[in-house]
């Protein structure tokens, strides 16, 4: 049967009958009487007999009531529900507009392709081809909303000289502003809407006298162009009844200004955003509702541990934009004390998941930001260093860590009323960089002054501490002070759960510290559970995972199970490859340098001598670069690499470089270290080889002096 159309554009409940009865006059030849029998007839009346009075030869009838924004307006002028030849279709931007509706079709945005098919269809495909990447941009800045991406499509149909570019650059400064959504052009199917803003107004009418929608509505708008975690929002306006967030919330999902994507995430549409954010222009209380925003996001920043655990990265993704939108656009609503807030948040994200040079950034802009707004002797300017430090220092950038770590530690003691935990913080974090440094005098006296500070402010077992234990008995351990160092690795375990990242650690320096005692049964379930820890809290590709792979890899070497052994130094190359960007910069970070001195020594082990001398003497002048001539890891590459030519019977050329690495240890960590034993052990092997008869003794004699001698070089110089 043929369907017969009527069209109702751009009503309200009064329109409905209007239309109706022009449409009944014109197209079907009624007149419908003002009165009947003496009486006036209402609307509802008129109405009906419209739809009795239809004319039966038409056939079936579609009935399109467009942009409906209350059922219960229309409901009284409706087809009788008993006819069968009527169907109504509604269209409106009211979700659940009504129970008595039977079927719906729920429209959304369109996708990023059918955006552009829809915009090469009025544009031409010869202009969007042309800037196919910048026609897509345009329909992301439009939000794939179809009638946007009609406007636009118009808009560059009728300029023919206007290139996607300018374009595209217009919008993004002039936003809603822009005349291609103004306007509505001739053609487009959209026909009582004037332009975009139009189509917004008429939601946004609906609102009128609704006071709080209309407030919540400016305060989701100050929200990054991203899903917004509801409980945000809610702190914001937590003086709020109850009843009346809900009713606000749903009114404004209701007329599709606003939309759920999940429990507990909503979103606007970056179109909508724009225009509620020029609506909330004149709002008298928009500085109070931003400074609110603000606020929120900082004790957001607050909450957080000194370490994320990979879940609480995850946890703190939702936030991340809004976080990021604060920092750049909203600073001036930040009380000076919550300003270094967003910064730590966003720094810590990034920190947390290994991401080292995005981390950076944030922690330069917070130094800057609070330079500029609070002085260079402000408490916060401390932290910033303090920041910095911590990420050069574990980027392997130890002279840059050092020269922030020293800032803040002097600022510090400068500061009338500093906060003498941050001054703890930075002394063990700086006591640390001077044990990878192989400074160990001056990391002990700045452990043993934290631990101090610590012990007289915090409870007894508090986290903190046992980082501090675990952190001092680390220097210990690289002393060769074993028996001072376990009793405190395992205090530090005391303090420190499995869901602490720090806890992690403590087992591994544990098993390292049994492992180089040869308690290989003891040493592998610890490094096993460290392992464990770090992947389950920080991810598989996060640096410390890597730690944990080589420090494991290690006690299979030792054991001499290469087959395991290699498979996990080749994970931790690629995991810090991936972490630092590329793999020319492997060559900027000691840890890496670490894997590839473990691969050549697993070469060695295995009569690989070629690639071991290769990887060998490439890690010695890494260590020397990044380290300088009298690190303790540079002792280790030259004892490695003496060690592999003594095995060669290249003695000659092994003797300068065992002395070289025992002059290293004699000067940093002395004689009675077990590294600086081993190494004369090594030497006094290579003496036997050589022919030299003389006894034990005096060959120890001798090497003492032959290094003593060498720091008459200036190179080896106090």
């Amino acid at each position: 049967k043929a369907l017969f159309e009527f069209v109702v554009n751009g009503f309200r409940h009064q329109d409905v009958v209007g239309q109706l009865l022009k449409f009944a006059q014109i197209e079907l030849g009624l007149n419908i009487p003002d009165e009947k029998g003496g009486e006036k007839l209402s609307l509802q009346d008129k109405a009906k007999l419209c739809w009795e009075q239809w004319n039966p030869r038409f056939g079936e009838v579609l009935v399109v009531l467009d942009d409906v924004i209350s059922y219960e307006d229309i409901e009284p002028y409706l087809p009788p529900p008993t006819s069968q030849r009527f169907r109504i279709l509604i269209t409106t931007r009211v979700q659940n507009i009504s129970t008595h509706i039977s079927s719906r079709l729920q429209l959304d945005v369109l996708s990023p392709e059918a955006a552009l098919k829809l915009l090469i269809s009025i544009a031409g495909s010869e202009r969007i081809e042309q800037e196919t990447a910048v026609a897509q941009s345009i329909c992301h800045w439009a939000g794939y909303l179809p009638l946007a991406i009609e406007l636009i499509g118009y808009y560059i149909k009728k300029d023919l000289e206007l290139t996607l570019a300018e374009l595209q650059e217009e919008l993004s400064a002039e936003r809603l502003n822009h005349e291609s959504v103004l306007t509505r052009i001739h053609g487009m199917t959209a026909k009582h809407y004037e332009g975009l803003i139009a189509a917004f107004e008429l939601s946004w009418k609906s609102l009128n006298g609704e006071e709080p929608t209309q407030v919540l509505a400016y305060l989701l708008s100050i929200f990054a162009e991203a899903s917004v975690p509801w409980e945000l929002v809610q702190t914001c306006i937590s003086d709020w009844d109850t009843r009346t967030v809900r009713y606000a919330r749903k009114r404004l999902v209701e007329l599709n200004l606003l939309r759920r994507i999940r429990k507990g995430e909503y979103e606007l549409h970056p179109l909508i955003r724009s225009f509620l954010q020029e609506k909330s222009q004149a709002a008298e209380n928009l500085a109070a509702l931003k400074k609110a925003v603000c606020k929120t996001l900082a004790d957001k920043a607050k909450e957080l541990p000194d370490s994320l655990a990979r879940q609480q990265v995850l946890s703190l993704d939702p936030d991340i934009p809004h976080l990021t939108l604060a920092v750049r656009e909203l600073l001036n609503h930040f009380t000076n004390a919550d300003l270094i807030w967003p910064f730590i948040g966003l720094g810590k994200f990034y920190e947390g998941q290994g991401r080292y040079s995005q981390a950076e950034i944030w922690w330069k802009q917070c130094l800057d930001t609070c330079r500029e707004r609070l002085g260079s002797e402000h408490e916060y300017m401390a932290t910033s260093f303090n920041k910095l430090a911590v990420l050069h220092s574990k980027q392997g950038r130890y002279s840059e860590a050092e020269t922030f770590f020293l800032q803040a530690r002097d600022l510090h003691q400068q500061l009338l009323n500093t906060d003498q935990l941050e001054m703890a913080k930075n002394l063990n974090d700086l006591a640390t960089l001077y044990v990878y440094q192989g400074c160990y005098a001056e990391a002990e006296s700045l452990f043993l002054q934290a631990l101090e500070i610590y012990q007289s402010m915090l409870s007894e077992g508090h986290p903190r501490i046992g980082v501090n234990v675990n952190d001092l008995a680390m220097l210990y351990l690289m002393q060769g002070r074993y028996a001072e160092a376990e009793p405190l690795f395992l205090q530090a375990l005391e303090f420190l759960d499995d869901e602490h990242p720090d806890t992690a650690s403590s087992l591994t320096n544990l098993a390292r510290l049994y492992g180089q005692q040869g308690r290989y049964d003891e040493a592998e379930p610890l490094f096993l559970q460290a392992l464990e820890i770090h992947q389950r809290l920080l991810g598989d590709n996060h640096p410390e995972v890597a730690t944990s792979l080589n420090n494991l890899g290690m006690l299979y070497l030792m054991q001499e199970r290469y087959p395991e052994a290699e498979p996990l130094f080749l994970q931790a190359l690629e995991i810090h490859q991936q972490s630092l960007g590329n793999a020319s910069r492997l060559n900027e970070h000691p840890f890496a340098v670490t894997s590839l001195n473990n691969l050549a020594t697993l070469c060695f082990k295995q009569r690989r001598y070629t690639e071991a001398e290769s990887m060998f003497l490439q890690a010695l002048e890494l260590n020397q670069r990044l380290l300088g001539d009298r690190h303790p890891e540079v002792a280790t590459s030259l004892n490695n690499l003496a060690t592999l030519k003594q095995n060669q019977g290249r003695y000659d050329e092994a003797e300068p470089l065992f002395l070289r690495a025992m002059a290293i240890l004699f000067n940093v960590v002395g004689i009675e270290h077990p590294y600086f034993g081993r190494a004369q052990k090594n030497l006094i092997k290579n003496y036997r080889a050589q022919g030299r008869i003389e006894s034990d003794e005096q060959l120890s004699q001798q090497i003492l002096e032959s290094v003593s001698n060498i720091f008459q070089d200036e190179r080896y110089a106090d």
